[in-house]
């Protein structure tokens, strides 16, 4: 049995995501393809977000968020998210190795529980 986890609209599907592509396939595309100016340009725009996320993070309390979701830093990191992945997917045929799943529990469970069964 696993305990809840509130993850409102699949968040945490998403940041994985996000992550994934920025911090996992990117960087393996920009060794292949060096000259992509535009994916090496907003990889770095993601890096310098997420660094300014870690470093608020390492100055507030663990269950504290830097901000709202909708708000910079997050929310601007969300976009570099988002444009990583647009510029990985345009024209451009992934090897498999770099695709990405996930596998959303939350459909089957009840509040009522407070857990997610495996069965």
């Amino acid at each position: 049995r696993l305990p809840c986890i509130e993850s409102p609209n699949c968040a945490d599907a998403l940041e994985l995501r996000g992550r994934w592509d920025a911090e996992v396939v990117a960087p393996q595309i920009l060794q292949e393809c060096p000259q992509d100016a535009a994916l090496a340009q907003v990889v770095s725009e993601y890096d310098t977000i997420t660094a300014k996320i870690r470093n608020l993070m390492d100055t507030i309390p663990a269950e504290d968020r830097v901000c709202s979701m909708n708000k910079a830093p997050r929310y601007t990191r969300y976009e570099a998210m988002l444009k990583v992945h647009e510029l990985l997917n345009r024209g451009r045929r992934l090897d498999q190795r770099y695709w990405f799943s996930c596998v959303n529990l939350s459909y089957d469970y009840s509040e009522d529980f407070k857990c997610v069964g495996l069965n």
